[in-house]
């Protein structure tokens, strides 16, 4: 799912701004976020839990549902357009993002069938917890603690 929002802010002064936020508590989505850390070598993308401050300033309220924290969300704010991208488009475009081989990745899986892509995002995530249990977090380093917004 892809919403494309408009504002009238001056083009100059706009910077980009890509925000992945994803469900705090979950071991699949920390192992992700330390690849995609690792990976973003140029930092493009800032993190941010669905249910802290940033999400509750950016993202519209249906995708912020604390009884359902299972959608990963890729904002996406570049010459005063917003772009929300939600489940396996939302891996899609991170992928892409990050750039070097993951954006061919990226451009890959966007070539599966949307129903595929769905089932298998929707299948992961609901047995997350069982796979990838949450454990104990690995100490951040000072700059990537610099990618995290709550």
């Amino acid at each position: 799912m892809v919403k494309m929002l408009s504002s009238c802010q001056n083009v100059h002064t706009q910077k980009q701004v890509s925000i992945l936020f994803y469900d705090g508590t979950c071991g699949l989505c920390t192992r992700s976020i330390r690849f995609l850390i690792k990976v973003d070598r140029r930092n493009r993308i800032k993190y941010a839990p669905l249910n802290g401050s940033t999400s509750d300033k950016k993202l519209p309220k249906e995708l912020r549902d604390p009884s359902n924290l299972s959608t990963v969300v890729y904002l996406k704010e570049d010459s005063g357009k917003t772009s929300l991208h939600t489940r396996s488009d939302a891996v899609c475009a991170i992928l892409k993002e990050v750039g070097g081989i993951w954006l061919i990745v990226g451009k890959l899986l966007r070539i599966i069938p949307l129903f595929l892509r769905e089932g298998a995002y929707r299948l992961i995530a609901k047995y997350r917890y069982l796979l990838f249990p949450v454990g104990a977090c690995q100490l951040l380093k000072q700059e990537e603690k610099e990618l995290f917004l709550d």
